[in-house]
């Protein structure tokens, strides 16, 4: 009889101790099968004459390059000339694909050598020609070389115009001036897969 009342008493507790087993069972396998588990694949959307600047986590440099031999007259400013036409007016084309997303440039020169003052930037106005009055100044690098950022909004295009300023004593030759356009790219978030997590 005292048997009996002993397994009355532990009755409830053995119970609850199966439901509580059961219900971290249930648990386990709803963590389990309530993760969808995917990657997605994106391509940068800044784009310079058509081609699409590809820095990555591992090399942020690996931008979009200008390289352009000034040939021209001591003193003179010479353009860069997208499509490498002897009239040197001819804007490189920088646009942001994004439809809803600004994107961030970093733009740069380097050259050798006094025989390059400076290189300035400017986005072509109307006309879409490099080197008239409606010219809109962006940035002037001089000798310190900073660079300069630029914000493009989405599906925004800067018709870029780049100007080399010539010293007046420069001496007979070509000289080379390298322009990197590089897409800022954030801190990575994460491992780079998406995880939703809920119960289905």
């Amino acid at each position: 009889m005292k048997g009996l009342q002993n397994l009355r008493k532990a009755t409830p507790l053995l119970i609850l101790g199966i439901l509580a087993a059961i219900g971290l069972a249930s648990a386990a396998l709803l963590s389990y099968y309530g993760q969808a588990v995917g990657t997605a694949t994106v391509n940068q959307s800044v784009q310079l004459d058509g081609t699409m600047c590809a820095p990555t986590q591992e090399d942020p440099f690996n931008g979009c390059t200008v390289t352009h031999t000034a040939t021209g007259v001591a003193g003179d400013v010479i353009w860069s000339d997208a499509d490498d036409s002897t009239d040197g007016n001819q804007p490189h084309t920088l646009e942001n694909t994004a439809t809803q997303a600004q994107a961030e440039v970093d733009i740069s020169s380097t050259w050798d050598g006094s025989e390059i003052i400076n290189v300035t930037y400017y986005a072509a106005g109307t006309d879409e020609l490099c080197g008239t009055e409606d010219d809109v100044l962006l940035a002037d690098e001089d000798e310190n070389r900073e660079g300069f950022q630029l914000i493009l909004g989405p599906q925004d295009e800067v018709l870029l115009c780049i100007a080399y300023q010539t010293a007046i004593n420069t001496a007979t030759g070509e000289y080379t001036v390298t322009t990197i356009i590089s897409p800022v790219i954030p801190p990575p978030v994460g491992e780079g897969s998406l995880i939703i997590e809920g119960s289905y």
